[in-house]
């Protein structure tokens, strides 16, 4: 019975909240044969890491001002989300589609929540057993994290408690309810619970690849998380993860001057990565400009922020591919072997670290120490010798520090995130516009505009599904999104 009741759950949830077909099956056999923490880790890795053959998430790297369309006949993919249409879930056709990407981070997170309670079941298995419970507890902070970053407002102290977030569910058997949408303190604060529970767990494991979390990921993730929520309490907190990190000695930044231009720098047994899962979404044909299919392409807007005569990153990260524009190489496609790649959006890498705790320093008024950690990471991307200038001001060290995150981090999945919490930063709140030219059948027709967030915060959020409104007899509150307009030339 209670094994039928785990089923059930993760029929109703995995689509949080629709019809199930077939998915009673293929559970109920998973669980039928769990009879070690082995088989249980099994069920892990098949239900709650997302595989490195799963392209889940590329719509991420569309809808900033990193990219942008390049003109031919066809329909680019994932165009709803690059014009910021109502419902951006919509075929080249134009017609609309079911949002997957909700339905399936509820799925993953079904299963996580059964490995969780079932994990008890063998609570004296030691390493074995913590391994299992810290994983799970991972990767339910970090599946929440996504969730109430696309479909919820950015965090602000100021509104979180009557803000709507995402439903939470943190348990695996089924309740008899309706569900509405928890408020972002309530999943900021469980995000938190979830990540400081995994590094607890995990602290002493052993982390036998990069594609399995370990404590120093559990941490770097929380060092994220505080970041975004802002605050002195809470960018104390990001400082101190990230000095733990800093001191496991586990990592090390990868020198660009030893590295090979137009091959792969982020790799997944580099010195610099943590932990990734999922498969690298940047090297989809739609970024890596091939001639047969519709293209995006990086924007001047990001390249011309490089000093390409000094910043290596430049020279090997991008590449100008004749009759399309200039695309990602530092996952190249001239070193496309799938068992050392790493994903392009669930992505921990060391880099991240030294930049979560130099805005955090930054924040706090401690401008020397973030200057010192700039420049360690800094000196590793710029040509040996390279005298560099970083500014000593609070204000142009803000700047800076934001403007570096996006040269280091850019194809990795942070910047439209982090360009809705600059909107809302506490005290150096920064917002744009973006511009995003409208091309059919090679015609240039005009360009849709992305408001800045006071003017029309809905377009920054992505809509919840209509089919879990439904199914929820509408207690789950939808967020208001008109969608970009078109303007015509």
């Amino acid at each position: 019975m209670r094994k039928m009741i785990y089923v059930l759950w993760l029929c109703c949830l995995g689509g949080l909240f629709s019809a199930c077909s077939g998915f009673l099956e293929e559970y109920s056999q998973d669980l039928t044969y769990i009879q070690t923490v082995d088989d249980l880790n099994e069920l892990l890795v098949g239900s709650g890491y997302i595989s490195n053959t799963s392209d889940f998430l590329p719509m991420l790297h569309v809808m900033d001002d990193d990219t942008e369309y390049v003109r031919k006949p066809t329909t680019p993919g994932y165009w709803g989300f690059h014009y910021w249409l109502a419902n951006p879930f919509v075929s080249s056709a134009g017609v609309e589609q079911k949002d997957g990407v909700w339905s399936t981070f509820y799925k993953y997170l079904a299963a996580i929540n059964v490995v969780m309670t079932k994990a008890e079941d063998f609570a004296s298995e030691g390493e074995a057993y913590r391994k299992v419970k810290g994983e799970a507890y991972f990767l339910r902070g970090m599946d929440y994290f996504y969730l109430v970053n696309l479909y919820a407002k950015p965090y602000s102290a100021k509104t979180a408690a009557s803000e709507p977030g995402v439903p939470l569910k943190l348990t695996e058997y089924v309740e008899d309810k309706h569900y509405v949408r928890a408020s972002l303190a309530e999943v900021y604060a469980s995000i938190v619970s979830d990540l400081k529970s995994a590094a607890v767990y995990l602290e002493g494991t052993t982390q036998t690849t990069k594609r399995r979390a370990n404590v120093d990921a559990a941490r770097a993730m929380l060092s994220r998380v505080y970041l975004y929520m802002a605050g002195e309490e809470n960018w104390e907190n990001c400082v101190a993860m990230c000095d733990s990190v800093l001191k496991s000695k586990r990592y090390d930044l990868y020198d660009i001057n030893e590295h090979e231009p137009k091959k792969d720098f982020i790799f997944l047994d580099s010195p610099e990565t943590i932990f990734t899962q999922g498969k690298c979404s940047a090297r989809n044909p739609i970024f890596m400009g091939q001639s047969q299919v519709a293209t995006y392409m990086l924007t001047q807007d990001l390249l011309g922020r490089y000093d390409a005569d000094v910043d290596l990153r430049y020279s090997h990260w991008f590449n100008n591919v004749r009759n399309i524009g200039w695309i990602w190489m530092k996952y190249s496609p001239l070193t496309p072997v799938v068992s050392t790649m790493v994903s392009s959006e669930f992505l921990l890498r060391l880099p991240e670290v030294y930049l979560n705790k130099a805005e955090a320093l930054i924040m706090l008024g401690r401008t020397e120490e973030a200057v010192e950690v700039l420049r360690a990471l800094r000196e590793k991307r710029l040509v040996e010798g390279t005298m560099d200038v970083i500014p000593s001001n609070q204000k142009d060290l803000v700047d800076f520090v934001r403007l570096e995150r996006r040269l280091e981090l850019c194809g990795e999945g942070h910047r439209w995130f982090d360009l809705r919490r600059y909107a809302v930063h506490p005290t150096f709140p920064e917002e744009k516009e973006i511009i995003h030219e409208y091309v059919n059948q090679s015609a240039r027709i005009g360009y849709y505009r992305l408001a800045p967030y006071s003017e029309n915060s809905g377009n920054w959020v992505w809509p919840i599904p209509e089919y879990a409104i439904t199914f929820n007899d509408g207690t789950l509150v939808a967020n208001e999104r008109d969608g970009a307009p078109l303007v015509e030339y």
